[in-house]
């Protein structure tokens, strides 16, 4: 699943208070060194033939959260895509990121 991560940070330092955790630093190079692990973990997987790999991209799903839970079922098998695009709720996508 890929997200934006600016959006993923903002999600994580709202969530975190209201958990009572200390909310961790939101800069730049923090970002960065997700993005750099992300990569990492694509070149590693591009790499290796064991690894069958379905890229979800998280703003596909809430836009076309049929399409994708299809895509998804046809990936997994024995999914039903219908029950999963159901549970798709939009509302739930508070921290965008444009």
């Amino acid at each position: 699943m890929h997200r934006n991560l600016q959006e993923v940070m903002t999600s994580q330092s709202k969530m975190l208070p209201k958990r009572g955790e200390e909310q961790g630093a939101h800069d730049a190079a923090l970002v960065a060194s997700y993005q750099k692990d992300v990569e990492k973990t694509k070149r590693l997987l591009d790499r290796r033939p064991c690894f069958d790999v379905l890229d979800v991209d998280y703003r596909a799903v809430l836009d076309n959260a049929a399409g994708e839970a299809e895509r998804i079922a046809a990936f997994v098998g024995g999914l039903d895509a219908g029950v999963m695009a159901a549970v798709v709720d939009q509302q739930l996508y508070r921290n965008r990121w444009d």
